[in-house]
């Protein structure tokens, strides 16, 4: 046979060379596979993870910026004296901004004190589901500075049994995670 490229090791005997040729392609092939296959698990539940913190920031930001609830709670209470039961709009002075005029839209079946009730409620369970939206934003956040480290790792393997041993460390198994993805 003629020499060409880069000469790994020399055989006398066709059937070990093939044979070792065999052992060290499909050593590189299962190597290259597993590890393709594990980046691309890692990297999607990173995308997928990012994703998740910018569109749950942006819901914290509206849900801080609107406090509506509130502020009609307070204008209907500061206001009750003026205000008769049945009504169903009512437009106040709101004295947080400039007596600017504000349309609050009211249950017409229940008094105005109620409605006031009704908007106070509602802002505290703003507020806890802006509280709650941070909290899953944090613990988001640490997941996904531990799967960039673990994608790190996983990048500066270049062998099957230290790819194997760092999927174990690091808890991952690769048919777990076919079978968690093919769940709706």
């Amino acid at each position: 046979l003629l020499p060409i490229g880069k000469t790994i090791r020399h055989f006398h005997d066709p059937l070990k060379a093939l044979n070792d040729f065999f052992i060290s392609y499909n050593h590189a092939d299962t190597f290259a596979a597993e590890k393709a296959s594990a980046l691309t698990v890692l990297k999607k539940k990173l995308h997928t993870g990012k994703n998740y913190v910018e569109k749950t920031s942006g819901k914290i930001q509206s849900l801080q910026t609107e406090n509506n609830f509130k502020l009609w709670a307070d204008l209907l209470m500061a206001n009750l004296y003026s205000l008769k039961a049945g009504s169903e709009l009512v437009v106040l002075p709101n004295f947080y901004q400039e007596n600017q005029p504000v349309e609050i839209k009211l249950k017409s079946a229940l008094s105005p004190q109620k409605n006031a009730e009704v908007f106070y409620t509602k802002a505290k369970k703003q507020q806890l589901e802006v509280s709650r939206l941070q909290q899953t934003v944090l613990h988001k956040k640490g997941e996904i500075v531990d799967l960039e480290g673990k994608i790190e790792q996983l990048e500066t393997v270049s062998d099957l049994k230290a790819l194997r041993t760092l999927l174990k460390t690091v808890g991952f198994d690769n048919t777990l995670e076919k079978q968690a993805e093919s769940l709706p």
